[in-house]
């Protein structure tokens, strides 16, 4: 005989089970669906091999300000390359000053993403900034240091690491 605990525990069983099967048929039908760009009507896309993105601020900038980052996107490819779904982070931060008292984190800056940009066209085997693309230094990525309520001496002469992604696709 059955229990009614037994029952329950049968059922959440078979629950968990159809949700990691679900979760791996939705996995695979994603990443197969996300792997073959384009459709039957348009020129296909396909998805497009390594690029790469860098970027250094030119400026140092304190609580409250920001500068801005004149990515440049290398693209090494015989090809013009689209680029879209540019996103930069605060990735690390190396603060020599910061203490337990005044500490400095990743949390002391944030990221304000390009706006306006849309697809960007890297022309075929050039490194190309975001300035000879024709976006505007308004619109070019901006990173801030946060003023918080909080003494933030511990993020003087802080560096930090800044981590870039993007889509990149190629138009045959």
């Amino acid at each position: 005989m059955v229990t009614p605990r037994r029952r329950w525990l049968i059922a959440i069983g078979m629950l968990v089970v159809g949700l990691v099967i679900g979760a791996a048929l939705t996995w695979a039908i994603v990443t197969r669906s996300f792997s073959f760009g384009g459709n039957a009507d348009a020129v296909a896309d396909r998805p497009s091999p390594s690029f790469s993105i860098s970027g250094d601020l030119a400026e140092p900038f304190f609580p409250g300000g920001s500068a801005p980052l004149n990515l440049s996107i290398s693209n090494p490819l015989d090809t013009d390359l689209v680029v879209t779904e540019l996103r930069v982070e605060v990735d690390g931060v190396d603060a020599p000053n910061a203490t337990e008292s005044l500490p400095c984190s990743v949390e002391d800056f944030a990221v304000k993403q390009i706006a306006g940009a849309g697809e960007l066209v890297v022309p075929a085997g050039t490194t190309t900034s975001l300035a000879e693309l024709g976006v505007p230094s308004d619109d070019w990525p901006q990173v801030l240091m946060l003023d918080t309520a909080r003494n933030q001496d511990g993020c003087k002469a802080a560096s930090f690491a800044l981590a870039y992604s993007a889509v990149g696709r190629i138009v045959e």
